[in-house]
C-alpha cells in the first residue's frame, strides 16, 4: 500500500472505478498515481474526494445509529401499546362490575 492510499483511502475506490472503465488502461492508472503525487491540483481533488467520503461515512454511521434508536423506540411503543390494551380491558371489566354492583344495590 502506497503512502497515498494510507493518506487518502478513497484513492483505492477511485482506482477501482478507473479499472472498471474500459477506456482507461492500467498504464493510465499508474500514470495517474504518479502524477497525483507531484500535482497540487490533482492532490487537492483527491483531498476533496476523501473529505466527501469521510462525510458519507459519518452520515452512514449516523443513519445506522438513528435506525437502531428508531427500532428501540418502536419496540418500547409496541410494549406500551400492549400495556394500554391490557389496562383498557381491566377498566372495562371493572366498569361492568361497578354496573352490576349498582344494579344489585338498586334492587
Amino acid at each position: 500500500m502506497s503512502r497515498l492510499n494510507k493518506e487518502y483511502p478513497v484513492f483505492d475506490i477511485l482506482k477501482m472505478y478507473m479499472r472498471e472503465n474500459e477506456d482507461i488502461s492500467e498504464d493510465q492508472i499508474k500514470g495517474y498515481s504518479r502524477r497525483v503525487k507531484s500535482s497540487p491540483m490533482l492532490k487537492l481533488h483527491l483531498e476533496l474526494l476523501q473529505n466527501w467520503q469521510n462525510s458519507i461515512d459519518r452520515q452512514s454511521k449516523n443513519i445506522r445509529d438513528l435506525k437502531k434508536e428508531q427500532a428501540r423506540i418502536e419496540w418500547i411503543i409496541g410494549e406500551q401499546a400492549k400495556e394500554i390494551n391490557t389496562l383498557k380491558e381491566k377498566v372495562e371489566r371493572l366498569e361492568h362490575q361497578v354496573e352490576r354492583l349498582i344494579s344489585l344495590s338498586n334492587s
